[in-house]
């Protein structure tokens, strides 16, 4: 029992004796007389840009959208009949039709096709 408390009181003792040391294993602690003498022989640091160009702001060519669309003319877009409810069905086919379409342009033909064959058939049964 004795030899035991004898080891916990060697182990605290150790312990603390060690908490009041210097840690010297850190390298970022420098000597500040060398960091003065160090700034003072070094060069200045050269600069790390020219001058700025008179034309710094302007834009980069070909990058103005509006001269870069300016020849190509585009379609309108349709018109979206009201999806009230009566030919949601059909718009529900026209959907799955584009879906099941390998690329976006044949979703596009598969899904005009769908809505276009709805409304020839929808106008033929109306009175």
């Amino acid at each position: 029992m004795r030899s035991q408390s004898v080891i916990v009181l060697f182990s605290v003792a150790l312990m603390l004796s060690a908490c009041g040391q210097r840690d010297t294993s850190h390298t970022s602690s420098v000597n500040p007389s060398f960091q003065a003498n160090a700034s003072d022989a070094l060069p200045p640091a050269p600069p790390e840009r020219g001058p700025i160009p008179p034309n710094a702001n302007a834009a980069a060519p070909g990058t103005n959208a509006s001269e870069a669309f300016a020849k190509e003319q585009l379609e309108p877009a349709p018109k979206q009949a009201p999806k009230d409810g009566a030919d949601q069905h059909l718009y529900v086919e026209a959907q799955d039709a584009a879906a099941k379409a390998p690329d976006t342009a044949s979703a596009d033909a598969a899904k005009r096709e769908v809505l276009k064959e709805g409304s020839e058939g929808s106008s033929k049964s109306t009175p």
